[in-house]
């Protein structure tokens, strides 16, 4: 799931999105150009991170205008 820019979609602060894996594969939640990931003690801009096993689940919440934090089964954003 790519999170895009508020320029590219205008999600409004407190936005919470939730994103389960549901096959085998990786399900990957990725913050798009000049959005900042943040969570599990990182803080990345054009961050990078997958969801830990299948049926998991990690929630994005918009806190700011281009900063998302993401919480639940994932791993370390990069």
């Amino acid at each position: 799931y790519t999170i895009q820019s508020n320029a590219t979609i205008a999600h409004p602060i407190g936005t919470c999105i939730l994103v389960q894996q549901i096959g085998t594969g990786v399900t990957s939640i990725i913050g798009g150009t000049g959005v900042t990931l943040q969570g599990a003690g990182a803080s990345v801009s054009a961050g990078t991170t997958a969801i830990s096993a299948r049926y998991d689940t990690a929630t994005c919440i918009k806190t700011l205008t281009d900063t998302w934090v993401i919480q639940g089964a994932v791993g370390t954003i990069a």
